[in-house]
C-alpha cells in the first residue's frame, strides 16, 4: 500500500524505540511503575498526561526533538493496549434488581435524590428522579 506519510517507516521507528525502553531503567524491577499504576485505576490519566506532556514539550523542549513524539507515540500505545484489558463499562440501571437503596430524601419539588450500590459494586451512585 502507498502511504502518503511514510507510515510504515513511522511504525517501525515507534516498535524500535518501544523495545528500546525495555533494556532502560523503566523495566529494571519486576513491574514498571506504569503496570503498578494501571493496576490501582490511577494508570489512565498518568498515560494520558504523559502523551499530553511530551506533545506539548515537542518543540520547546530541545527544538523539535524526535524522542518526545517517540514517548508520546508509546504512551498512546499503552492507552490503547490497556483499553484492551479494561473491563466493559455496566450500567448498573440495566438490571435494577441489583440495585440496593442506601438512603433517599423527598424534596418539596418531588424530587427524589438517592444514594445507591448495585450488589456487585460497593461504589456508590448518587442521582435525582423527578416524579412526574
Amino acid at each position: 500500500m502507498d502511504q502518503k506519510f511514510s507510515e510504515n517507516i513511522v511504525l517501525e521507528e515507534i516498535r524500535n524505540y518501544i523495545n528500546s525502553t525495555y533494556t532502560q531503567h523503566y523495566s529494571q524491577g519486576k513491574i514498571q511503575v506504569t503496570e503498578y499504576l494501571l493496576d490501582s485505576e490511577l494508570g489512565k490519566g498518568f498515560i494520558l498526561g504523559n502523551a499530553v506532556k511530551y506533545l506539548k514539550r515537542f518543540g520547546i523542549k530541545d527544538g523539535k526533538n524526535r524522542k518526545d513524539l517517540l514517548k508520546a507515540a508509546h504512551y498512546l500505545v499503552i492507552a490503547l493496549g490497556a483499553l484492551e484489558t479494561e473491563p466493559p463499562l455496566v450500567n448498573p440501571l440495566d438490571n435494577p434488581e441489583n440495585i440496593v437503596l442506601e438512603d433517599q430524601s423527598i424534596c418539596a419539588s418531588e424530587t427524589i435524590y438517592a444514594h445507591a450500590r448495585t450488589a456487585s459494586d460497593p461504589s456508590v451512585i448518587s442521582g435525582k428522579l423527578v416524579l412526574q
